[in-house]
Order: C-alpha cells, then sequence, then structure tokens
C-alpha cells in the first residue's frame, strides 16, 4: 500500500495482481487498474502479487512491481496502462524518486534496477552482486536522490552511488534490517530489524 503525497489518495496491491485506488477521507474505491485487463500495446496486466507501489508528487503517474517478474507504469488518474518493463526474476520490493522521476527495484537474483518513468521504464543503471542474501528493502537518498541504498538479509545496509555504479558505503548490524527510508531533508535514515519491535534514527554523516 502507499500514499499519495497530498494525502488524498491510497493505492492497495492484492495477491492476485489487482490494485485499487480510494479517497483517503470517504474511503470509496475511485478506480481499479487492472480493470481493462490489457493496454492498447496488447501488454497484461499484473498475473502475481503486488510488491510495490508509487507514486510520482503530480499524480501523474503510479509505478507498481509484481512477483510476475513485471513494472507497470500507469496513468494515475485514468487508471490505464501506459508501459511495461520486464525483469528476468521476480521483483521483491520497489521505490520512487519524485525528483529525478528514477525508479529502483530489486529482484531474486539480488540485483538492483534503476529505470526513468519519463522515459517509458528506460533502464539506466543495473547493480550487480548488490548484496549475498535476499534484499528487503531499497531507498534513494533524499532530497536529491544521488544515492541508491539496499538492506539485506546478510545483516548488511550497502549504500550505491547513482552516477558512477559504485558501493560507497557498507554497514553491518547484529540484526538484519528489514526496511528502511530518509527523512526528507536527508539528514536521518530510519530502519527497523530482525526480531526487535524499535525504528532506529542514523545520522547521515555527509551532513555532520
Amino acid at each position: 500500500m502507499t500514499i499519495t503525497r497530498c494525502g488524498n489518495f491510497g493505492i492497495m496491491g492484492f495477491a492476485n495482481g489487482v490494485i485499487t485506488k480510494f479517497n483517503m477521507q470517504s474511503g470509496k474505491e475511485r478506480g481499479v487498474f487492472n480493470l481493462d485487463g490489457k493496454n492498447a500495446a496488447g501488454e497484461s496486466i499484473h498475473t502475481a502479487e503486488v510488491t510495490g507501489l508509487s507514486v510520482d508528487t503530480l499524480n501523474r503517474y503510479l509505478v507498481s512491481s509484481s512477483k510476475d517478474r513485471s513494472i507497470k507504469l500507469w496513468d494515475f488518474y485514468r487508471c490505464k496502462l501506459i508501459k511495461s518493463y520486464q525483469s528476468d526474476f521476480p521483483i521483491n520490493n520497489l521505490c520512487y524518486s519524485p525528483v529525478s522521476d528514477l525508479v529502483a527495484f530489486s529482484g531474486n537474483d539480488l540485483t538492483m534496477t534503476i529505470l526513468n518513468a519519463q522515459a517509458g521504464l528506460k533502464r539506466v543503471r543495473h547493480f550487480e552482486n548488490a548484496a549475498t542474501n535476499q534484499i528487503n528493502d531499497v531507498c534513494f537518498s533524499q532530497p536529491e536522490a544521488k544515492w541508491l541504498l539496499n538492506c539485506s538479509m546478510d545483516c548488511c545496509i550497502r549504500v550505491w552511488d547513482i552516477v558512477t555504479g559504485s558501493l560507497i558505503d557498507w554497514v553491518k548490524f547484529r540484526n538484519a534490517p528489514l526496511s528502511l527510508d530518509f527523512s526528507p531533508s536527508g539528514e536521518f535514515l530510519a530502519t527497523s530489524h530482525l526480531n526487535s519491535k524499535a525504528v532506529f534514527l542514523w545520522s547521515n554523516k555527509a551532513f555532520f
């Protein structure tokens, strides 16, 4: 599930591949993204569990990922499919940078890929061997989206520079990090960990 930045809409993805949009105030449904089945190009909609959802700042696009190995770019208001990107492996998670219109996702093959949503999901960067065990979450740095981070079951968080494609930082924990995200200002990173009910805040040393 995700919520638009304006706070007016919530979007939910289901195990059968269906995606619905609803009004946050009334709770009423405002559209089903899989209703028509295929777009004009004959591309099919998600056929397996939805694993990631994100909307751009102006509510133009919805980007979704699924275990069916596909990324879908949707017209948010018309609920119509614009473009599909097919991966070689099931996709576990997805994040969207509203600043750069970049979409990042990780797959079962332990790689990360960055797509340009504005260019119709064109691939712009690919990271091989992004972890040594299952990648649990990915996120862009804020506010400029110059880094891409992942956390994985090998108990590590890795920081990758998007321009050079190189690994620039690596932090190891006692318990595996399950999720992570930056504060809007980029000063702090929030993480959650296996066997812990706490949320941890970390200072971004690039700011201090």
